[in-house]
């Protein structure tokens, strides 16, 4: 699974792929705070929390996971947003990469750069909605 993670500002942070063996940077921003963030994350690991209910009463649980656990690429996606970083998971990328197949076949413009940079750093619902527009 590859993400493109984003600060509050929606400043890009880095672009990591994720799988049952762990982390992997492709792209990192110019600040390595997220990068520290996650290797010491990775090396306490990465919890989760889930519910369970026993005689009535509902208890929250937590468990350390780490890689090779296979279910570590979403527990380790849903760390991410837990802790205030924006998530942009495939589906968002290649929306993405869609409208910007669409752009390229039309003439160079004002409008389409300042597309370009703003579908930078919209979100799948705002990227869906774009694309809707552009296919209309």
């Amino acid at each position: 699974m590859k993400l493109e993670i984003r600060n509050k500002n929606r400043e890009f942070l880095a672009l990591i792929e994720i799988n049952s063996g762990g982390v992997n940077f492709i792209d990192t921003g110019s600040d390595s705070s997220f990068r520290k963030f996650v290797i010491g994350a990775l090396e306490k690991g990465i919890p989760e929390f889930r519910e369970e209910e026993e005689n009535g009463i509902i208890k929250i649980l937590e468990r350390l996971v780490i890689p090779p656990d296979p279910n570590f690429p979403l527990i380790f996606k849903n760390f991410i947003e837990r802790n205030g970083y924006s998530v942009l998971d495939e589906r968002a990328l290649a929306v993405r990469k869609e409208i910007e197949l669409i752009l390229s076949a039309l003439p160079d413009s004002n409008d389409k750069k300042l597309i370009l940079e703003k579908i930078q750093k919209l979100f799948y619902a705002e990227l869906i909605l774009v694309l809707r527009e552009l296919k209309d």
